[in-house]
């Protein structure tokens, strides 16, 4: 079936005879893995540019459900993102959530609503001043469309992070968190800009989060590994 879609970079591996495999997340069929050829060549389509993590393609595909490896037709840029590549920060975050996306989402099934804000937060991204609560908000809002975003509304001073509900006791095993910084993930949740720049942490505070949500992100996913870019993204925010 011939399409158009829009897509977004995740990752690729590239192979030593001049062949690649670019792993997208695509509006229309959801997770796909292309092979493509002569990344980075003079005379080839794919540019380096194309790939950079959460770079966001117009594609076009001769989509078939059965097959383990697409082709890609023609690509072309669908926004061009100056900052985030010019800057150091927004870079590693981006490196950062396409990690996570590529672990996370495995499936090639449609899902609009979810592709569409993923393209909301990678302009929010690149277009906000202040990038230095964007992981955390990002990672908070994304449990939305994966189906285990925290209850809030529920009443208590610690948040179980094994069922995403406060109570008003510690929980019978130590994966929750206390009231503090509880009330933190709240004003995050409650932020109107995605980048959630308003919230002032300190930076004790926002790697504890970072932790947390991680904690939380492999108690309800199945083989959620540690994140290389996990580090990386801790020392570039050392000391904001």
């Amino acid at each position: 079936m011939r399409s158009k879609t829009q897509a977004i970079v995740l990752h690729v591996t590239h192979y030593a005879d001049n062949k690649s495999i670019v792993h997208l997340y695509t509006r229309d069929f959801g997770r796909v893995d292309y092979v493509v050829y002569g990344v980075g060549s003079r005379r080839g389509k794919w540019k380096k540019s194309l790939l950079e993590p959460l770079t966001v393609l117009n594609i076009e595909v001769n989509h078939q459900a059965i097959e383990m490896l697409q082709r890609i037709d023609d690509v072309q840029l669908a926004q061009i993102n100056v900052n985030l590549a010019a800057d150091i920060k927004k870079r590693t975050i981006c490196l950062f959530v396409a990690e996570l996306l590529y672990k996370v989402l495995k499936h090639p099934m449609r899902d609009a609503e979810l592709f569409d804000f993923l393209v909301y937060a990678i302009q929010t991204l690149e277009q906000c001043e202040a990038p230095h609560n964007f992981h955390i908000s990002f990672l908070l809002r994304l449990t939305q469309f994966l189906g285990f975003y925290p209850d809030f509304s529920s009443r208590g001073q610690w948040l179980d992070l094994r069922t995403g509900v406060k109570n008003f006791g510690m929980p019978l095993h130590p994966d929750c968190i206390s009231t503090e910084h509880t009330i933190l993930l709240e004003q995050i949740a409650m932020s109107e800009d995605l980048s959630a720049s308003e919230v002032s942490l300190s930076r004790a505070d926002r790697r504890a989060l970072l932790d947390i949500l991680i904690l939380y992100y492999s108690l309800h996913l199945d083989s959620f590994y540690t994140l290389k870019s996990l580090d990386i993204l801790a020392a570039v925010f050392e000391y904001e």
